[in-house]
């Protein structure tokens, strides 16, 4: 077994508390469609990887990885060029970097 797969059940974990935790503030935003829409992107990621935590078991590992990375890089760009209040780019920004860096660090072992 990989080592990147064999803390895969850590990662999805933090990807629902991520995702999670998007969903309720979404509770608290003047808009909330686009929170919404990411803390579903953010929990389907977790829940198609095929893995202990998993409720569909889609997508490989490696797959997850790459998914995680672009929705990082996604939602850091959303955060830099859309219009939207102080609050939601500092949710989106904190968001971001959570993501990469659960990508990153769990994903590819480093």
């Amino acid at each position: 077994m990989a080592r990147g797969v064999k803390g895969l059940w850590f990662v999805q974990l933090l990807e629902y508390g991520i995702g999670f935790a998007v969903a309720s503030t979404a509770a608290h935003a003047q808009r909330p469609a686009f929170l919404v829409l990411l803390a579903l992107i953010l929990i389907a990621n977790a829940a198609c990887v095929n893995g202990p935590l998993s409720a569909f078991r889609i997508t490989n590992a490696v797959v997850h990885r790459s998914i995680g990375v672009a929705i990082a890089v996604g939602v850091l760009l959303c955060a830099l060029f859309l219009p939207l209040d102080v609050n939601e780019r500092l949710t989106l920004v904190a968001v971001a970097g959570a993501e990469a860096f659960v990508s990153v660090r769990f994903g590819h072992g480093i």
